[in-house]
C-alpha cells in the first residue's frame, strides 16, 4: 500500500515531481515505483506532441517498504478471471502508414536521420481482471523487468526484457537492445539463429548506433574517463525471440533528474540522431499516443542509493476491468548504403 502518490499532469510539474521523488528515496529512505511517459520529454525541451489530459505524464507511488508477492494467481482465481479482448484496431489506415514510411525514407536519404522508430497505436475492447492478464503475460514472456501499475482508473501491464538504466550509488549501467531474431523451434535451430543474429552486419550496425548514442549521453553526466562499453553484441534468449544487447557503464555524481535530462527517452525507442528524429516522429505519428507503448516511456523503481528504469516492451493499458485497452505496433526504418 502506497503512503503517498506523486503525479504530474502538466509539463511544469514533471521536473519538480522527479526531485520530490528523489528526495523521498534518498532522504526519507522510502521506496518509489511508477512510470514516466514519452510526452514528459517535453519538460526537457524535446519535440513531442502536447500530452493528452487523461493519463499522467508521470506517476509514482511512495512506499515504506517493498512487499514480496506471488508472481501468479491461484488456479481457482485465474480460471474465474478470464480476460476477453475485442479485435485490435489501428489508429491509422494503410494509406497514411505507407505515406509515413515514404516520408521517412526521404528523410533518411536527405541525411536528417539514420534510423526512425515509427509507431502507431492499437486499441481494443477489454473485459476481465488486469491482474490475471498480467500474470499470464509475465508467465508467457518470462521477462526480467515485468511491471503491474494499478492507478485505479488505468492499469499498466508490461513484460519487458530491456534495462534502460540502473544507478547503484555512483555506478550507472545501461543496456541498449537492438537486433531481434526468432527463437527457433529446436535447440539446434535456436543455436543457428543465435549465431546468425550475433554475426549479422545489419543488426550489429543498428545496435552499435544506439550504443554509441548511449555512450555519448552517459558521457555528459559521467566522471571523466569512466565510460566503458563492454560487452558488445551479446545475444539474450527469451521464450519466442533472441535479442542483441550491449552494456555501457559509467560513474556519475549527478542526480536522477540530470541523468534523465540526457538519457530520456532512450535512443533505442526514438532512433538517431535523437533530437532531429524525435521531431520527425512528432510530424509523422500525428497525435500524442506514445505514452507508455512498448518502449516509449520508462517504468522505474528506486530505493535509497539505487534506482532502476526499464523500457515498457509488450505493454498494454486496460481501463480498470472493462473498457478499452491500448498497445502500439513499432516499425524501425534505417539507412543502409548499398
Amino acid at each position: 500500500m502506497s503512503i503517498f502518490v506523486i503525479a504530474a499532469m502538466h509539463l511544469t510539474e514533471v521536473i519538480p515531481a522527479l526531485r520530490a521523488i528523489e528526495d523521498a528515496v534518498n532522504q526519507r529512505r522510502q521506496y518509489a515505483a511508477g512510470f514516466i511517459t514519452y510526452e514528459a520529454a517535453a519538460a526537457y525541451g524535446l519535440s513531442v506532441y502536447p500530452p493528452l489530459s487523461e493519463l499522467p505524464l508521470l506517476w509514482f507511488g511512495l512506499y515504506t517498504r517493498p512487499e514480496v508477492m506471488a508472481t501468479s494467481l491461484p488456479t481457482s482465481q485465474a480460471s474465474s478471471a478470464t480476460c476477453v479482448f475485442g479485435p485490435w484496431q489501428p489508429n491509422l489506415g494503410l494509406a497514411d502508414y505507407t505515406a509515413g514510411v515514404a516520408r521517412i525514407k526521404q528523410y533518411l536519404v536527405q541525411g536528417d536521420s539514420y534510423q526512425v522508430n515509427y509507431t502507431f497505436a492499437l486499441q481494443a475492447e477489454f473485459t476481465g481482471d488486469p491482474q490475471a492478464f498480467f500474470a499470464d503475460l509475465a508467465a508467457a514472456q518470462q521477462a526480467q523487468y515485468a511491471a503491474l501499475i494499478d492507478m485505479g482508473r488505468f492499469v499498466v501491464c508490461s513484460a519487458s526484457p530491456e534495462l534502460f538504466f540502473r544507478l547503484d550509488g555512483e555506478r550507472l549501467t545501461a543496456k541498449p537492445m537492438k537486433g531481434t531474431a526468432a527463437r527457433g523451434r529446436t535447440l539446434a535451430e535456436g543455436e543457428i539463429q543465435r549465431r546468425e543474429l550475433q554475426q549479422s552486419a545489419k543488426n550489429r550496425a543498428e545496435n552499435l548506433m544506439v550504443t554509441d548514442m548511449m555512450r555519448n549521453n552517459l558521457g555528459r553526466v559521467a566522471r571523466i574517463g569512466s565510460v566503458t562499453a563492454t560487452p558488445l553484441f551479446e545475444v539474450e534468449c527469451y521464450p519466442t525471440v533472441l535479442q542483441m544487447t550491449s552494456t555501457v557503464t559509467a560513474h556519475t555524481p549527478a542526480p536522477v533528474t540530470e541523468i534523465l535530462r540526457h538519457l530520456f527517452p532512450s535512443a533505442s525507442i526514438t532512433g538517431a540522431p535523437k533530437v532531429r528524429t524525435m521531431a520527425i516522429i512528432r510530424e509523422l505519428e500525428a497525435q500524442p499516443t506514445r505514452r507508455l507503448y512498448r518502449r516509449s516511456g520508462s517504468d522505474c523503481a528506486g530505493s535509497a542509493g539505487a534506482i532502476q528504469c526499464r523500457h515498457p516492451h509488450r505493454t498494454v493499458r486496460p481501463r480498470a476491468t472493462t473498457g478499452c485497452v491500448r498497445r502500439r505496433q513499432r516499425h524501425r526504418l534505417g539507412f543502409r548504403r548499398r
